[in-house]
């Protein structure tokens, strides 16, 4: 996750455990699993979660650099594409890439931060911003940023590529700002306000102060929030690329913010008064504001209902306390979001643009926004595509059953009714039957049970209390009875963590990356090679016994900070 912020509880006093890994580990798809060979197999795939290997890899001098600390413990860890970055328990940040072109290394390595301890950190694709106490004033009150000048606060660094467009060292320059122990370690200046929360993704990072301001350092013209376009960007490329700043922005709105989120093509931020803004590309629904539109402006967001729940008696709408946009998704082949500046569907005056269904390519991956309220439920707007929204029971879906408006995970399923079901994840340990389709109560299948399943130990991997609750009136019933504290949308898998550290994880489960005993099924126990994707939220099994504090998702890996047992 982005912020220690996610569950408050934790933000007093971080815990601490080891850091796991699954998903690719080979040397395609920009690798970023250093895991131990044994947890690989022949196809490069880690398919069950592995703890970190951080031995002395051939030819490097990573031992002398980590002494004693060859096996650190974890407080929070952030990833995106093919980056990520992880703070210890010492406040050192450890940060590494898979991908070349990126000055960070290919290989965990702690980052000198001056001996300062890192308070926050999140990872970018190729970058990592991170926050460290100022305790002296600046040598200049122009690196003071947020107003005021004054001794004490919190810097803020980028280490890596920059996402300004430019060299870290170029902007440096410009900023007047050098570091000659660390060339591509860019300062973000100073802010007495103190930072409470950090987010990052692609190109582009948000980060927020103590005094409820959102400040902006974006590539995107669309997730930057400014919305600040003097012309329609160059066709040639995909995230509208403005002019580089050479300093972050403070967004005129929202104001009074507690928590904030950044995506690859949206951004989001929750207000002290539970209101919740989106911005972005939402050509996929993903903004939740009830249709395919980009919204340059941070938007609010109309109240968290399903239309189901309308009516007179309504109860109010539970509040949203933790948002995340999706991640590790530098490309998109639904479709190119400059499309949407179009004349004929771009209003200038509004700064927002509305895509019809018939441009969104079918049978292709896309952005979502997952919203976690204070009651535990989960919300997720934007694509379904192959159940990414987990509102499915089945493998049935087409752009058109995008959801465009916020949908709570566990009620009423899109495909309810379908005949001939074919199950996922954690349900494939049911008895095939048409009880979706009505109330008859499932069980586990013969072979579940020859495994020792019971329904209490399917329900449990279901997140519910009762197998009952599957399918039960036409609604999915997905992590009924769990409560949900942070979920996070990867590029085409997801994950929802518990409030008693379970873990779920649903999407495609390709590469491993979902964790999922699942994967390894088939004909003859074989993997699912070609796209095992889980329209169930299903509890990842080999950590069914232990407490996950963190998680964090790449393009094709996941990475998880695991209490010790």
């Amino acid at each position: 996750m982005d912020s220690s912020e996610a569950a408050k509880a934790r933000t007093a006093t971080p815990a601490a455990g080891h850091l796991y890994a699954w998903g690719f580990a080979g040397m395609e798809k920009d690798r970023v699993l250093p895991v131990a060979s044994a947890a690989v197999d022949t196809a490069g795939h880690c398919c069950y979660p592995a703890p970190l290997h951080f031995s002395k890899p051939a030819g490097s001098s990573v031992a002398a650099a980590t002494g004693r600390h060859t096996i650190p413990l974890f407080v929070s860890v952030s990833a995106d594409v093919n980056t990520v970055a992880a703070v210890d328990v010492d406040g050192r940040l450890w940060a590494w890439t898979g991908g070349g072109g990126s000055s960070l290394p290919s290989y965990p390595m702690p980052h000198d931060a001056a001996g300062a301890p890192v308070k926050l950190a999140a990872a970018g694709n190729g970058f990592v911003v991170y926050v460290t106490s100022s305790p002296a004033p600046p040598s200049s009150a122009t690196g003071v940023r947020g107003g005021g000048v004054g001794g004490g606060g919190d810097a803020v660094f980028v280490l890596g590529n920059a996402p300004s467009g430019h060299s870290a060292s170029a902007a440096t320059a410009a900023r007047g700002s050098t570091n000659a122990a660390h060339p591509s370690l860019l300062s973000l200046g100073v802010y007495p306000q103190g930072v409470r929360q950090v987010a990052a993704a692609h190109r582009s990072l948000l980060f927020l102060l103590h005094d409820g301001s959102v400040w902006s350092w974006a590539e995107s013209i669309l997730v930057s929030g400014t919305g600040r376009v003097t012309a329609v960007p160059p066709a040639a490329t995909t995230y509208g690329v403005s002019p580089a700043a050479v300093d972050p922005v403070r967004l005129e709105s929202p104001t009074e913010v507690e928590f904030i989120a950044v995506g690859a093509r949206q951004a989001a931020a929750i207000t002290t008064a539970g209101d919740l803004f989106t911005w972005g590309d939402g050509l996929s629904g993903n903004t939740g504001l009830g249709a395919r539109i980009a919204c340059l402006h941070p938007t609010t967001v109309p109240r968290l209902i399903t239309p189901a729940e309308g009516g007179p008696n309504l109860a109010p709408p539970p509040r949203p306390v933790y948002v995340a946009c999706t991640r590790g998704q530098d490309g998109c082949k639904r479709i190119d979001p400059v499309k949407a500046f179009h004349p004929d569907w771009f209003d200038a005056a509004t700064g927002t643009a509305t895509v019809p269904t018939a441009k969104i390519a079918a049978g292709q991956e896309g952005p979502r926004c997952h919203v976690v309220c204070a009651d535990g439920s989960l919300w997720i707007a934007g694509t379904t595509h192959k159940g990414l929204a987990a509102d499915h029971l089945n493998k049935v879906m087409q752009p058109e059953a995008d959801c465009l408006q916020f949908y709570r995970v566990g009620g009423r399923a899109v495909d309810a009714g379908v005949s001939n079901p074919v199950w996922t994840g954690a349900a494939e340990d049911l008895r095939p039957s048409d009880s979706h389709r009505g109330d008859a109560s499932p069980s586990a299948s013969a072979e579940a049970l020859s495994h020792g399943l019971t329904n209490d130990v399917i329900a449990r991997r279901l997140g519910m209390t009762s197998v009952d609750q599957f399918g039960r009136g036409g609604s999915t019933g997905y992590l009924s009875s769990t409560r949900v504290v942070a979920s996070i949308p990867g590029h085409i898998h997801s994950v929802a963590l518990s409030d008693d550290g379970r873990l779920f994880g649903w999407g495609c489960g390709s590469d491993g990356r979902l964790g999922l005993k699942a994967f390894m099924r088939g004909p003859g126990g074989s993997k699912r090679t070609m796209k095992c994707y889980v329209s169930t939220p299903s509890l990842v099994e080999a950590l069914e016994h232990r407490r996950v504090l963190d998680v964090a998702l790449g393009r094709y890996a996941t990475f998880a900070i695991v209490a010790a047992a």
